[in-house]
């Protein structure tokens, strides 16, 4: 009987997970990406300098990971339905030696690549998680939009701003 009831248990937080992906997926929103650290790492960055336009923002050390459909768009320079990035970023820790370590998540920003779904921003969906609610999608209609003007910038390497290396 106790089997049962753990299977029932499981089988209702799997409903109410899949339930909750099922209505962020409707609303235009993306799920937190669970397991993007087993991902391709594609390269890392540093904005250490405060007179940089982007340091405000972005400052610190930021992780791109690819899922293996982004990485045949990186390789192809055509990003695929289901491809996701993911830009990690954390703040900067200088140390008594002069080097500098990865400190803390500032926040996550994540691009799925859905034409459906996303097809008024080319293809690709946009979300933010804060590092202090890391399972809340955080942007709203009008910063994705933002998102997606930015990333045009782009569009000859698929509206994608890292390129990966061998």
């Amino acid at each position: 009987m106790r089997g049962i009831l753990v299977t029932i248990a499981i089988g209702c937080c799997i409903a109410a997970v899949s339930g909750n992906a099922l209505v962020l997926a409707e609303a235009g929103r993306i799920p937190f990406p669970s397991g993007y650290r087993d991902w391709t790492h594609v390269k890392s960055g540093l904005i250490d300098d405060p007179a940089h336009p982007a340091f405000a923002r972005y400052g610190g050390l930021h992780h791109i990971y690819a899922n293996p459909k982004a990485m045949t768009g990186y390789r192809t320079g055509n990003f695929p339905d289901g491809a996701i990035l993911v830009y990690d970023l954390h703040t900067l820790v200088p140390l008594p030696d002069g080097s500098i370590d990865q400190g803390e998540r500032r926040h996550l920003d994540v691009m799925v690549k859905d034409s459906a779904r996303f097809a008024e921003t080319r293809g690709w969906g946009y979300e933010e998680f804060l590092a202090s609610a890391p399972q809340t999608p955080t942007l709203t209609p009008k910063a994705r939009a933002g998102c997606a003007a930015c990333h045009a910038a782009r569009r000859a390497h698929g509206d994608v701003f890292s390129e990966y290396r061998e």
